[in-house]
């Protein structure tokens, strides 16, 4: 009656038996039939033990989000980070690019005065921007907010779309800080291509919003 009630269910069924029983001897057909059935694992008990245990340990299969390339959208985000979190702002500008969106980051080099001039240029000529908040400080992402936050009053549009982009680690302090239009874009408890897609194709609808 158990088997009926877990095979009924849907659910995947692990049945075991000792590999030294002999199923032939068995007089009774329907103790026969269960102990011989194609989820029946034959097999010592640790064995068994381990099968189980890896199957329910397996992490689910998650396929990325179909493609939605943005339609006649020629726009450029800017990515600005710390280089501690250069890895994860170079996972974000990989997914802008598979989604046909162009990218900038700030420079890794040069003279300090030549960063600071692209630091300030960036957000007046980008379409959209994104604050990457991993491994950095707190304080320096709220400084990043208030400084983009002056350079783009001095654009003659708004600017279309402009996210935090919060990456692991999980735990970590609150900015405390939010615009109006500011979107929150959470994978802290890990990067996946699902979750990516995800994310950046709702951060990209903004600017086919303020392009249709």
């Amino acid at each position: 009656m158990q088997y009926e009630i877990a095979r009924n269910s849907g659910k995947p069924v692990f049945q075991w038996r000792s590999p030294y029983l002999d199923i032939a001897i068995i007089q009774d057909q329907e103790h026969q039939l269960l102990v011989s059935g194609d989820k029946v694992r034959a097999e010592g008990i640790e064995e068994f033990k381990r099968a189980v245990k890896d199957f329910i340990l397996k992490p689910p299969q998650v396929k990325p989000l179909p493609v939605k390339k943005p339609a006649n959208l020629n726009a450029l985000i800017f990515v600005n980070m710390t280089s501690s979190d250069r890895p994860l702002a170079e996972k974000v500008c990989d997914e802008l690019k598979r989604q046909g969106v162009g990218y900038s980051r700030p420079l890794a080099s040069g003279d300090p005065s030549d960063t600071r001039s692209d630091l300030e240029v960036n957000p007046l000529e980008c379409d959209g921007l994104i604050v990457i908040y991993g491994s950095s400080t707190t304080l320096w992402v709220r400084r990043q907010l208030l400084e983009c936050r002056k350079m783009l009053s001095k654009r003659e549009k708004p600017i279309p779309a402009f996210a935090i982009f919060e990456g692991p680690p999980e735990e970590k302090s609150s900015i405390a800080c939010m615009f109006p239009n500011l979107q929150l874009l959470d994978l802290k408890k890990g990067i996946d291509d699902f979750h990516l897609n995800k994310e950046i194709s709702a951060f990209i609808d903004g600017l086919e919003k303020e392009n249709a």
